[in-house]
């Protein structure tokens, strides 16, 4: 965790009030530079911050130099910087939030400024994950005492599209897939991770069998090597990382020697950079568990075309809400809505496991405590 200090917080006054009617703000970075190289060419003594410089960091407030050390550590995110009630967000990340969230644009010592409130950031964040964001979380670490100056903070917690925790942003309703993506030749290792349940599967598939693969599986980001190429129908946000990320090592440290990195050391790459991103993000991955191989010739193949045809989890016409999904969704809980999906997308072809599955569901059909379980599921945490 960084640690850092801070400035004791000041009154409210700066802040946007809760309630406070928010107006549109014109696009304020179409002329700033995002590229910090071309930022320095014009003031190679510079300090880059997002794209503001300072020729030293001696021309920043103590409190703002703890900002720009915080950021420094996450500059691929938007960075909600806890003051007082407020989370805030400084220069270009203040921007991209007051144009994303429509509120309001206001300044800090000169500096664009933009905040939410700490008890509904959870709405907040959940949009700028919707449209793509990562959020890095920098809480006070220490309460404001009389006398003292500077407080204690650190990023406790990094939110990314492919990480999200129940509660904590997007809904888990629906799978939200991380996935591991690592190509050599005309092989691909995949492996794809859904951080709220833990649950992991591996596989390894060729080029021509990728699509089928990736078009039944909610992908919400996909980390990659440097210089890979993903194809276009690969869905979710992308997150580059170092090739060397991608290695079996931190999967061994973790589970052991499962023998994956022999039979499919793609995959094992994969996974191996999946683990070592939700360390980074999560700060913890006690939770997951040992991943699974998945094979493809389980379940009956089905192409996104088939799958939309057939309407099974989205409609054809947008306003319409009619799916096979949505008339057989008598699920409790969000754990029991991915499954359901799983089971639409991907049908079984083994006759005994199609059977012992009916089997299953007769004889919870003709029990009495049906009612009594429905009822305590409902009131249960995601899994």
């Amino acid at each position: 965790m960084l640690g850092v200090e801070e400035e004791e917080e000041k009154g409210d006054e700066e802040y946007p009030r809760e309630g406070e009617p928010v107006r549109n703000v014109p696009d304020h970075t179409s002329n700033l530079s995002s590229s910090p190289t071309a930022l320095k060419s014009r003031r190679p003594d510079g300090v880059v911050i997002c794209s503001y410089t300072f020729s030293a960091m001696a021309e920043l407030t103590p409190m703002m130099q703890q900002y720009h050390r915080a950021k420094a550590q996450y500059p691929d995110a938007i960075l909600f910087f806890h003051l007082g009630d407020f989370y805030e967000t400084f220069f270009e990340d203040a921007e991209i939030v007051a144009r994303e969230l429509d509120i309001a644009l206001t300044q800090r010592d000169g500096h664009p400024m933009a905040g939410v409130p700490v008890r509904k950031a959870d709405v907040y964040i959940q949009r700028l994950l919707k449209k793509g964001y990562k959020v890095a979380l920098c809480d006070q670490l220490e309460r404001p005492g009389p006398g003292k100056k500077l407080l204690k903070r650190g990023v406790v917690r990094v939110l990314t599209p492919g990480t999200v925790l129940e509660g904590e942003g997007l809904e888990v309703e629906t799978d939200a897939f991380l996935l591991g993506f690592c190509r050599e030749g005309g092989r691909v290792g995949l492996a794809w991770c859904e951080a709220a349940s833990g649950e992991f599967w591996v596989t390894e598939v060729d080029e021509g069998e990728l699509e089928g693969v990736i078009s039944r599986l909610g992908i919400r980001e996909v980390v990659v090597p440097k210089g890979t190429e993903i194809p276009p129908y690969v869905p979710g946000v992308r997150t580059v990382l170092s090739p060397e990320v991608f290695n079996p090592s931190p999967l061994v440290d973790l589970f052991g020697p499962l023998g994956l990195a022999e039979e499919r050391p793609l995959a094992a790459k994969a996974a191996g950079a999946v683990v070592t991103y939700l360390r980074e993000t999560l700060h913890a991955v006690d939770h997951l568990s040992p991943p699974r191989e998945w094979e493809l010739g389980n379940s009956m193949e089905l192409d996104s075309f088939t799958q939309r045809g057939l309407e099974l989890t989205e409609p054809l016409r947008p306003e319409s809400k009619l799916t096979l999904f949505a008339v057989l969704d008598h699920t409790r809980t969000p754990m029991g809505k991915r499954l359901l999906r799983r089971w639409l997308l991907h049908p079984l072809r083994d006759r005994g496991i199609i059977e012992e599955r009916l089997e299953a569901v007769e004889a919870l059909m003709g029990s009495w405590e049906l009612g009594e379980l429905g009822a305590a599921l409902r009131e249960s945490c995601d899994l």
